[in-house]
């Protein structure tokens, strides 16, 4: 198996992009990289946000990700270790505390989901999805609702773009569907589309399907790359007690 360390992948001067949770969202913040000190630390600019140098707190775990030309895009997370000054320049020393992944977007990250997704197949081409049924006199009476037959699919991954499960049905690249699951104990409703479907080894299980987002409401959106930060920082304060 082939390790990819920092060495690897960035150099003096490369830009990088830092996720910062606070009060349940994440802010994110443009970087350079000073110096890859060795394979698991990095001594990079402060992040500024209008004007000031946004404050990080030693310990602090911090997503990175960022873009190599050529090869594509990676995601990591990070530990804050200490915020340096020399004269007006100000840097932080980060400590890798997770691998480093190649993704396929930039702007989520993912993390392990292994709760249903409860989706229904739909046509865009059909009339629009937020119609009612009114009255004579215009009053609503009934909201449209999908008679479709529901499935659920048994969650493997999921982003801010979209998810991945398994499942025993057959769906179309480009199909539609629509659905929900939970984050903690909110319902999160959605509309996706399909975007990769193949077999699978698998003793349960048929199929993979990946599915992307769309018509999310940017809040909804920035609610979910929240949660992921919120848990993926909880399992690596867990992995550094043990």
């Amino acid at each position: 198996m082939i390790i990819i360390t920092l060495f690897d992948l960035l150099n003096p001067g490369d830009v990088i992009y830092i996720g910062v949770l606070r009060e349940n969202l994440v802010k994110k913040f443009k970087s350079n990289v000073y110096k890859v000190i060795d394979d698991n630390l990095i001594l990079i600019s402060a992040p500024i946000e209008q004007g000031r140098f946004f404050p990080l707190h030693g310990g602090e775990n911090v997503a990175i990700d960022f873009n190599k030309e050529n090869t594509g895009l990676y995601t990591f997370y990070s530990n804050v270790v200490s915020i340096k000054k020399t004269g007006a320049l100000t840097a932080v020393i980060l400590k890798k505390s997770s691998s480093i992944k190649k993704t396929q977007r930039r702007d989520y990250f993912r993390l392990s989901y292994f709760e249903d997704f409860k989706v229904k197949r739909w046509d865009a081409n059909e009339e629009p999805r937020d119609k009612y049924k009114v009255d004579k006199n215009g009053i609503i009476i009934e909201e449209y609702e999908n008679d479709k037959p529901s499935y659920n699919l048994s969650g493997r991954d999921l982003s801010g773009g979209g998810f991945r499960a398994f499942t025993d049905e057959v769906f179309e690249l480009g199909e539609f569907i629509e659905g929900s699951f939970y984050i903690g104990k909110r319902r999160i409703d959605f509309k996706a589309t399909v975007v990769r479907f193949q077999e699978i080894y698998d003793p349960m299980y048929k199929y993979e399907v990946a599915c992307a987002f769309h018509e999310m409401d940017d809040r909804v959106r920035a609610d979910i790359i929240s949660y992921i930060f919120v848990k993926e920082r909880k399992i690596r304060s867990e992995e550094m007690m043990k």
